[in-house]
């Protein structure tokens, strides 16, 4: 019975230890990202994987919900939200994703009007973008994973074709 008990304890030793490995493995893609904001992870958002200086949060909201959450951490925002790893692409250090997030919440400004906002790194600088409703925001996102510069297309028609091809094999996976 109590060679049972050890064998165990040392197979979960070892199963964390190399979890950690992964873990750690991770993080050599990404140097930068602990120097920043790291105490930002608990119970209910996870690290899960990071390129450049992005990273890919896992928000459990419940049991049955998991968002997952693109972040510039070098600049300190969220970008994009898919809820399944395979609605993203990285290609030639530029990450594609198109956000599916539904934006419910507003700002009223002081003069009565009624504002939803997006962050973005554009031209070098976070900017916060104002919308007049939820379509209007483009959710077609591709990020150079360096810079954190993000380019936004609301439509195929905007896009070269080069990255109208990337988004539309993102589509097929649905």
């Amino acid at each position: 019975m109590s060679f049972v008990i050890l064998f165990v304890v040392i197979l979960v030793i070892l199963i964390s230890l190399n979890g950690n490995k992964e873990f750690e493995n991770k993080l050599k893609k990404c140097p930068g990202i602990k120097d920043t904001n790291w105490g930002h992870y608990g119970r209910d958002i996870d690290f899960v994987d990071c390129m450049g200086i992005i990273s890919i949060d896992r928000w459990n909201r419940s049991l049955s919900d998991t968002l997952y959450n693109f972040r510039d951490f070098k600049h300190d925002y969220y970008f994009a939200g898919i809820n399944d790893l395979s609605q993203y692409g990285v290609v030639n250090d530029f990450l594609y994703v198109k956000d599916f997030d539904k934006y419910e919440g507003y700002v009223i400004y002081d003069d009565g009007a009624k504002h939803y906002t997006q962050n973005f790194l554009t031209d070098g600088k976070v900017k916060q973008y104002l919308y007049d409703s939820p379509d209007e925001i483009p959710r077609f996102r591709k990020v150079n994973v360096q810079t954190g510069e993000i380019t936004l297309y609301k439509t195929f028609d905007e896009m070269p074709e080069s990255d109208r091809k990337i988004f539309e094999e993102l589509e097929k996976v649905k």
